[in-house]
């Protein structure tokens, strides 16, 4: 399994956090816990709100070089040819044991995620501006919604 931890504003890999001596580690009730190997010395549990830990879907972006993590935010065409781009955020579905896209035109609804689709990541949905960005395209999609009723 691939995961990443969003922290402090800051994205870290296990290769990366292999260059320094801190070590982050899961404990069995999944909460983020921090260790500085140089003076094996504890940081304890991190906050939810210091740390946050990204699946890897198992899929890559379109161009095979970037792999889609959970809280990704990525758009996509829904069918191939089109100009219109859908744009939501890659979550984890208990209930389906499966990786969804939760497009914030709809929260009630997540669209499949399927390795049959080129996406294109945009950021994580922890960086500046991308929660903004969503926000935005809710607003945009719910005006033509209206557009299309009347």
């Amino acid at each position: 399994m691939k995961y990443r931890i969003w922290i402090d504003g800051q994205m870290y890999s296990p290769e990366s956090m292999m260059k320094t001596s801190y070590r982050i580690m899961v404990n069995a009730d999944g909460e983020l816990v921090g260790m500085d190997l140089s003076n094996m010395k504890w940081d304890g549990c991190l906050r939810s709100s210091e740390g946050k830990l990204m699946v890897s879907t198992g899929l890559k972006d379109a161009t095979g070089q970037q792999d889609i993590y959970v809280g990704d935010v990525v758009r996509w065409h829904p069918w191939r040819g089109s100009a219109e781009w859908c744009v939501g955020n890659v979550v984890y579905d208990q209930a389906t044991c499966s990786f969804r896209i939760q497009e914030p035109a709809s929260y009630k609804v997540a669209t499949a995620f399927s390795k049959w689709i080129d996406y294109e990541i945009l950021g994580n949905v922890y960086e500046p501006g991308m929660q903004q960005l969503l926000e935005e395209v809710r607003k945009r999609r719910e005006a033509d919604m209206l557009k299309e009723a009347t």
